[in-house]
């Protein structure tokens, strides 16, 4: 059963990826703990820049950093911002991260994303976020 369900998250991700960019994916697999499917969100050779450390390049160095946080919280993004221009797109807003139960706000901040069209595939390029506020 649980092979079955990867499978359907996987076609699901495939599915809305190449549809339009969107942080929904990012969250979904955060959320579902899936470190493969979490890697893939990113492009092979990403960026990111976590607040106070220095960037981490590329999606398994990403993903070492982040999974000690897959499923641990909900990551909320609100869309300020997009603009999407051939295989590029950027995306800016605020995210909340929520505990799971979904009521309690743990923290809030700034985020942008910079997405590219990879074989039909939105994957994130670049990712930086602020420091969240504490609540």
């Amino acid at each position: 059963m649980r092979h079955f369900f990867i499978i359907i998250l996987l076609t699901f991700y495939h599915f809305v990826m190449a549809q339009k960019p969107t942080m929904q994916v990012w969250t979904d697999a955060w959320h579902s703990a899936h470190a493969e499917t979490f890697k893939n969100v990113y492009s092979e050779d990403a960026l990111i820049f976590p607040p106070s450390k220095p960037g981490i390049q590329g999606n398994i160095s990403i993903l070492e950093f982040m999974k000690g946080g897959l499923g641990k919280v909900d990551v909320i993004f609100e869309v300020e911002n997009k603009v999407i221009s051939g295989n590029l797109a950027f995306e800016s807003g605020f995210f909340k991260d929520i505990e799971f139960s979904g009521k309690k706000i743990i923290g809030e901040g700034k985020y942008a994303v910079t997405w590219i069209l990879e074989n039909d595939i939105w994957k994130v390029k670049c990712h930086t976020w602020s420091m969240p506020v504490k609540h």
